[in-house]
């Protein structure tokens, strides 16, 4: 039988990625950015069942959207734009759903995340939706 090993350690410095506000996602190379924030959101917070943390960070992104769209970086404006990074935000978002069946906190959310899809839709500067979008 194989012997499953002890992720204790893991799990306990987990939390040495976590600010007030938001999640250290890749350090050591870069502070807090927002596509790696909401890429690893789920298995950093919310499979410890951190519901207000990730609230939290949700709302610090939110809050701070441009143009329609999350901000990779709300620290250092010379790193501002991700294609992906809402895309990101929705999923962690649709992730946190799952896991907390907070309904009332994604409704509160839900006009975001709309911009965010109608900002794909109609394109900027940095990127747009390649064909025919059909709804």
């Amino acid at each position: 039988m194989k012997k499953i090993p002890d992720i204790s350690a893991l799990r306990r410095n987990s939390s040495n990625f976590l600010l007030k506000n938001d999640l250290i996602a890749g350090f050591h190379w870069f502070g807090p950015w927002a596509r790696d924030t909401f890429i690893s959101m789920p298995g950093l917070i919310l499979t410890e069942k951190n519901y207000d943390m990730a609230r939290k960070i949700f709302m610090n992104y939110a809050n701070n959207m441009e143009e329609n769209l999350i901000p990779n970086n709300l620290y250092n404006q010379s790193f501002e734009s991700s294609a992906d990074a809402s895309l990101w935000f929705i999923y962690a978002l649709y992730k946190y759903y799952a896991y907390s069946l907070d309904k009332a906190f994604v409704l509160s959310l839900l006009e975001k995340v709309r911009a965010i899809i109608n900002s794909y839709i109609q394109g900027n500067d940095d990127f747009s939706l390649d064909g025919k979008f059909i709804m």
